[in-house]
C-alpha cells in the first residue's frame, strides 16, 4: 500500500467536488493519509454545506480569497504546509476517477523511485473536438520522459495535464517548487523541465485512467498559450522547443472532424487558432 496526500482546488461545482472525495476514499492499493482542499470562498449556503461534508469526511480545508489566487503558489502551500505523505496527487475538481486503481497507477513508479513526476491519461466521453483532442494528447500507451523526448510534449499536452498529476513531494521541496511562477501552466512547465535538466525522469501513466469534462474556451487557449509562451520566452533551457507538433496535430483534429461532419469543430478550431497567435504576438510585444 502506498500513502499518498491529494490535493484539490475548489471553486464552485460543489456536488462534483462531493463526488470526487467520495471516490478518492474508494480507491484501492493507496491509503489516503490526507485530503486537503483548496477552498476559493463564495460565502454562500451550498459553500456551508460543503464545509460541513469536508468536517464529516475527515477533509483538511484552507480558504483563499477569489481576488487574490494564484492556482500554482496555493498548490505550493498546500504542498508545504499541510500535505505530509512522501506523494502528493493534484486533482482538479472536475476530474472523474472511472477506475478504482488510478491513483495506485498513477503513483507506483514515484513510490518505486523510477520517475519524480507523472500524470494519467484523460479521456473526454461527449463526443466533438474535445474529445478528438484528448484522444491525440493522451495515448493509450506509457511513456517515460527524459531529455532525449522531453520536445515530444505538445503544448496542448501542458494545458490539460495539469488536471491530473502526482510528484514526489521531498523533491518537491528540495527543488523549491514553483519558484516565483503564479499560474499553474507556466509553473508545471518550469517544474517538469527542471527536473528533466537535474536528470530526473517522468512518466505518462497510460494505465491511470479518469474522465475530465473539459470543454475548450476563449479564456483557457488564450492562457494556455500565453502563459507557456511567456515561460519559454524566460527560459533559455527552452529555446531550441519547437512547435513542429502543433500543426501536425491541427491537421489530424481537422480531418477527424471533416470526416465525421462537424463544421462547428472546424469553425471552433480555426477561431482558437487565432487566439492562439494573438496571445503569442501578445508576449512578444510584452518582451520587446
Amino acid at each position: 500500500m502506498i500513502d499518498i496526500d491529494v490535493i484539490i482546488h475548489v471553486e464552485d461545482g460543489y456536488k462534483k467536488a462531493k463526488d470526487l472525495i467520495t471516490s478518492i476514499y474508494k480507491e484501492q492499493k493507496v491509503v489516503v493519509k490526507k485530503i486537503v482542499v483548496a477552498l476559493t470562498s463564495k460565502n454562500n449556503d451550498e459553500e456551508n454545506h460543503f464545509k460541513e461534508f469536508c468536517k464529516e469526511k475527515d477533509v483538511f480545508l484552507f480558504e483563499i480569497e477569489s481576488w487574490y489566487f494564484s492556482s500554482s503558489l496555493t498548490i505550493q502551500r498546500a504542498i508545504r504546509h499541510y500535505c505530509t505523505s512522501d506523494i502528493v496527487v493534484v486533482l482538479n475538481q472536475n476530474i472523474k476517477l472511472i477506475r478504482t486503481d488510478s491513483l495506485y497507477n498513477l503513483v507506483k513508479d514515484i513510490a518505486s523511485k523510477k520517475c519524480a513526476y507523472t500524470f494519467g491519461r484523460q479521456i473526454v466521453k461527449k463526443n466533438g473536438l474535445e474529445k478528438l483532442l484528448f484522444n491525440e494528447l493522451f495515448r493509450a500507451s506509457p511513456l517515460v520522459i527524459n531529455s532525449d523526448n522531453y520536445d515530444e510534449l505538445k503544448k496542448e499536452t501542458y494545458s490539460a495535464l495539469i488536471a491530473y498529476f502526482a510528484l514526489d513531494r521531498n523533491l518537491f521541496l528540495k527543488l523549491n517548487g514553483y519558484q516565483d511562477y503564479e499560474h499553474l501552466l507556466e509553473a508545471n512547465a518550469y517544474y517538469m523541465r527542471k527536473l528533466i535538466d537535474d536528470g530526473y525522469a517522468l512518466r505518462y501513466s497510460s494505465e491511470s485512467l479518469v474522465e475530465n469534462p473539459y470543454r475548450l474556451t476563449k479564456a483557457h487557449v488564450h492562457d494556455c498559450y500565453f502563459y507557456l509562451a511567456k515561460f519559454m520566452a524566460k527560459n533559455e533551457s527552452m529555446a531550441s522547443y519547437k512547435d513542429n507538433n502543433n500543426p501536425r496535430l491541427r491537421g489530424i483534429l481537422a480531418k477527424k472532424l471533416l470526416k465525421h461532419g462537424n463544421f462547428i469543430g472546424l469553425i471552433r478550431m480555426g477561431y482558437y487558432k487565432i487566439v492562439k497567435k494573438r496571445a503569442e504576438i501578445k508576449v512578444r510585444k510584452i518582451n520587446l
